[in-house]
């Protein structure tokens, strides 16, 4: 009998992103998998950490066209904290780039920094100063931040620093990550009606980890009930195979492309 080699998995690198049907930009280590697989894209080189937990991955620039990918190949797209690391006319390349590509029917979930959150916890600080408030003002986010922004203690600082840390060239050296620009639900929305999606867009509300495990554990399909703002989503793969990374000072917005 001949020998046969054994079939040798699939590596976790994309060679054709076009393709996956459900794609993620700007992942970092937040990768997914999901089935069928999501394709998980970063501009960082990520390729051993992917190929160590079994992704599929490719690095993607999104502040240039996507050209890797034809218009209306993909089902599925999601991007968490990454639209605040682009100035405000890459967000909107990138956001039209992302209609693009998305197939009619297909949804884009995006999770970012609330601004609306941020400035509570700002004024909170002012409310309640030096932390004798019943909720902490911007020291909420600490574990978010780096150490830069632990050591300070001005709240005008560390408000700056989350709001425009990329302005300062020396912190982005440091690895700050600095954003450019920090949005509202509003804002966001609008900015979306600027790149070309004229679709109605819904806010959601984070997914948690106890309902994730429970509608794993689930035979059954996954139900979510009441006012459409508040709905975790009307997608299962966003419910079960996506998670957002700071859900206490984010907000999560989705947007169907009109079929």
């Amino acid at each position: 009998m001949p020998f046969t080699a054994s079939p040798r998995p699939a590596p976790p690198f994309a060679s054709t992103p076009a393709s996956y049907e459900k794609v993620q930009f700007g992942c970092f280590k937040s990768m997914f998998k999901g089935d069928p697989p999501w394709l998980n894209t970063d501009i960082l080189p990520m390729e051993e950490f992917a190929k160590a937990g079994g992704y599929h991955f490719a690095r993607v620039d999104v502040r240039k066209p996507l050209r890797a990918w034809p218009d209306g190949s993909v089902r599925l797209i999601y991007h968490s904290h990454l639209i605040e690391h682009l100035s405000f006319y890459q967000g909107v390349e990138f956001l039209a780039e992302c209609r693009r590509i998305l197939k009619p029917g297909g949804v884009m979930r995006v999770c970012t920094p609330d601004l609306r959150v941020l400035l509570l916890a700002w004024m909170r600080d002012y409310e309640f100063p030096e932390g004798t408030g019943p909720v902490p003002g911007m020291e909420t986010f600490n574990d978010a931040q780096p150490e830069l922004y632990r050591k300070v203690k001005s709240p005008d600082l560390k408000l700056a620093f989350i709001l425009w840390g990329n302005l300062d060239p020396r912190l982005t050296q440091q690895n700050y990550g600095g954003h450019w620009l920090v949005y509202s639900f509003e804002s966001l929305s609008e900015v979306l009606t600027i790149a070309g999606w004229k679709e109605k867009k819904v806010e959601r509300r984070v997914w948690t980890e106890q309902e994730r495990n429970v509608a794993r554990d689930s035979k059954d399909s996954v139900v979510v009930t009441g006012p459409e703002s508040f709905l975790i989503s009307s997608v299962p793969e966003f419910m079960l195979e996506t998670h957002d990374q700071w859900p206490d000072h984010s907000f999560v917005l989705e947007v169907q492309k009109e079929a």
